[in-house]
């Protein structure tokens, strides 16, 4: 008899503990914010570091410092736990120059990450200088007498065309062949008037210089004006000259950055 009260008394123990150990799922733990990370070329920026027994996740902000493009893969960052490292699924952001992009980072598989601190290596940044080698596409006639011209790199059609007396508007759509990442700037693209030799730059402010894989799309439109009593843009024979409009340029990987999250108990306990 004795023995099996004691057997009781240890099977009731163990159901205690058990229950005691077991996390509501529902339950968030909350870190307390760090200081932003900041290198030459970008800012890191934490914030709404939360954790679930399912998921461990946050939002990193990046600040492109400079002139250039940032290229982030979200796959090679890691978060660090007792038991293990965890990423999240690849995928490529660019940052354009001298601005921000936002990004959730989130690691799960499993029901382990209800835990009190962990670490985060940042990885994967890399900087794509503006500067690279030029695709030089030949001129294209306006009236167009074909619609589309390419290089090994770079291939353009022209898909639509409005020719009015003093402004013509032309649409394109190019496509990156390379392998490498291709940068496609419709500000550098003038005009000539083949009469004259005058050049007009592109006056559609819209369309920024983008960045592309091989196989990906940009679409874009080239507006000019030029006064009636150089030419009349409806029967006048003109030129795009695209100079420096397509170039090839690399990535280069940056060094990443290492920070650490500690539970906030006040806010965990205030928001649970």
């Amino acid at each position: 008899m004795k023995k099996i009260n004691t057997l009781l008394v240890s099977l009731l123990l163990l159901t205690i503990t058990t229950s005691a150990q077991k996390v509501n799922p529902k339950h968030t733990n909350y870190y307390k914010n760090i200081t932003d990370v900041a290198t030459t070329e970008y800012v890191l920026n934490f914030s709404d570091v939360v954790s679930r027994t399912v998921f461990c996740k946050l939002a990193l902000k990046i600040t492109n410092k400079t002139n250039d493009f940032l290229l982030f893969e979200r796959g090679d960052s890691k978060f660090e736990f007792d038991f293990g490292s965890f990423s999240d699924q690849p995928k490529e952001f660019f940052i354009k120059p001298n601005s921000s992009k936002s990004k959730v980072l989130e690691a799960n598989g499993g029901e382990q990450f209800h835990v009190d601190k962990f670490n985060l290596k940042v990885d994967g940044i890399s900087i794509v200088p503006l500067t690279g080698d030029v695709s030089k596409m030949e001129d294209f006639p306006i009236p167009a007498s074909k619609n589309a011209v390419n290089t090994d790199l770079f291939k353009v059609n022209l898909t639509k065309s409005s020719l009015k007396t003093q402004e013509a508007v032309l649409q394109f759509e190019c496509t990156y062949l390379g392998n490498k990442i291709g940068l496609i700037n419709p500000s550098k693209l003038v005009i000539k008037v083949d009469d004259s030799g005058r050049e007009y730059a592109n006056d559609n402010k819209d369309d920024q210089i983008e960045m592309v894989r091989k196989g990906e799309e940009v679409k874009f439109k080239a507006v000019f004006h030029i006064p009636g009593k150089v030419a009349d843009m409806q029967f006048a024979n003109m030129t795009i000259i695209w100079k420096d409009t397509f170039v090839e340029t690399e990535a280069k990987k940056l060094e990443g950055q290492q920070v650490s999250f500690e539970l906030d108990s006040g806010m965990t306990n205030g928001k649970n």
